[in-house]
């Protein structure tokens, strides 16, 4: 049942929740050139397990990517830039499945895809830059180019063009933590469908399970009556406890079983290749010289 905008008295933001995001994506980004390969393999399990438990936690709080987007919002929004949070709702639904078709391409081994994508990625560029390599000039463009963007729109290569996001994403279609909205104390302000940068419409969810979520909890933060929107468990008189997974049709169910496969098996076959790379560039070069006689 919601209540009228004067039935409940508005409550102080909760800066420390975005205080808090922000500190992680600052000290995740800042510690990438000190990143060891070696650990790769334990950190992507951890970080499965986080995302299938919870969501995509790494977008919203450890991507360089969002780094960049979101402190290029704040800084326009200090010089009071004018902002549209979201993108036009047609815009919107044309490039919402662009970040799945684009992973879909990858995984089905289309190579022209694969290597248009990492030469013209701007998530890839940048955190190769800051981990000590040299992007190419359509990396450093197509990096440029959404941090532009992010001026006038919130996170629109996160939403639109990350194929990265679309896997973490997949990872949580199963998630039993996520966003609640409690209906008996909302308000229906939708200042949480206004702040989402992911246009999501947590303002008519009960659970909030959309691929799109980045866990940025903005809506949380934003909420005026303090008690509507929390994270937890899901709620069980709306979504029990592994409904959802029941509900998926066995299409479905292959598709996030199937993107977990590709998950693990690409993150032991990147440290297998770096480690052999590493030894091989240890041995020793043997010159052969050939005397004239």
């Amino acid at each position: 049942m919601e209540q009228s905008n004067n039935s409940l008295k508005p409550r102080k933001k909760l800066p420390w929740l975005q205080i808090a995001r922000y500190t992680s994506l600052t000290f995740f980004t800042l510690s990438l050139p000190f990143f060891n390969i070696a650990y790769i393999p334990v950190i992507s399990v951890a970080l499965l397990l986080l995302f299938v438990l919870g969501g995509s936690f790494h977008c919203g709080w450890m991507c360089p990517m969002g780094f960049f987007q979101d402190l290029t919002t704040l800084i326009a929004r200090k010089f009071k830039i004018k902002q549209k949070a979201l993108l036009p709702r047609k815009w919107h639904l044309i490039l919402s499945p662009l970040r799945y078709l684009i992973f879909i391409g990858m995984s089905m081994g289309v190579v022209w895809v694969s290597t248009a994508i990492f030469m013209g990625d701007a998530r890839h560029a940048i955190t190769g830059f800051i981990g000590g390599k040299i992007p190419i000039i359509i990396g450093i463009v197509s990096f440029t180019a959404f941090i532009v963007l992010s001026i006038f729109y919130k996170r629109v290569f996160c939403s639109y063009f990350c194929y990265l996001g679309s896997i973490f994403g997949i990872q949580g279609a199963s998630r039993i933590f996520t966003i609640k909205r409690d209906e008996r104390t909302c308000i229906s302000c939708k200042k949480c469908d206004q702040v989402c940068p992911m246009n999501i419409a947590v303002a008519t969810s009960h659970n909030v399970q959309s691929l799109q979520c980045v866990n940025c909890f903005q809506c949380i933060s934003t909420c005026p009556t303090g008690t509507t929107l929390s994270y937890g468990l899901i709620t069980p008189e709306h979504d029990p406890l592994g409904a959802k997974m029941k509900a998926q049709s066995p299409a479905q169910k292959s598709l996030v079983y199937f993107v977990r496969i590709i998950l693990v098996a690409s993150i032991f076959m990147y440290h297998f290749n770096a480690k052999s790379k590493k030894q091989e560039s240890k041995q020793p070069q043997v010159e052969v010289v050939v005397e004239s006689s």
